[in-house]
């Protein structure tokens, strides 16, 4: 399970996708670090520092990604042309879920002002790719849910198992004993502080 544990590539990808300031991504990190400590990989959750570093290296990244992954692929054939095995290679079959569902628990605990995520199972699928459900898939999907305690509902709020519903259904996710209510999160922290102009 530890691959489902947070990395710096999607809390990157969330910084970027919501364009926060550098005031608001250290808030979202810091939270992530003071509350969300278990879902860290060891070299992060003992090391604040370490943790904020690689995620903005990250973020750098994406920023000139195209400059890199130019890069990259020259790296590719460089190593094909001396025979080597080695590759730089795409992210796992699953990778687009896995994070999803990672952002998918952010949002809820940090980021958006609602504390469940709503919609139809076809769409989240369709979204990454995927036109039907198989057996691995299914299994991944309660696996990521388990992991990152969120929960799932159909209509009226009953619970549900995501891989025993229709695909068309509506489904609410969300997070088992939510902390939201005990911190302060988003930039609206941010407003409220001292000599913050308006």
């Amino acid at each position: 399970m530890e691959e489902l544990l947070y990395d710096a590539k999607t809390l990157a990808g969330i910084i970027i996708n919501r364009d926060m300031s550098i005031r608001a991504s250290q808030k979202f990190l810091n939270d992530i670090w003071e509350y969300e400590k278990e879902y860290l990989y060891a070299g992060h959750r003992f090391n604040k520092k370490q943790f904020i570093t690689d995620v903005m290296d990250e973020v750098d990244y994406w920023q000139n990604k195209t400059t890199i992954d130019k890069e990259i692929r020259s790296v590719n054939r460089d190593f094909e042309a001396i025979g080597s095995e080695c590759r730089y290679i795409a992210d796992d079959e699953y990778y687009d879920i896995r994070s999803y569902f990672m952002e998918m628990r952010l949002r809820i605990v940090f980021l958006d002002n609602q504390d469940f995520v709503r919609m139809k199972l076809r769409t989240l699928l369709r979204d990454h790719g995927y036109k039907r459900r198989t057996a691995g898939l299914n299994a991944y999907l309660r696996q990521c849910m388990y992991f990152y305690h969120i929960e799932t509902f159909i209509r009226g709020g009953e619970k549900c198992d995501i891989g025993d519903i229709a695909l068309d259904d509506m489904v609410t996710f969300r997070v088992l004993q939510n902390i939201r209510p005990y911190i302060v999160c988003g930039e609206n922290w941010l407003d409220k502080q001292p000599g913050r102009s308006e």
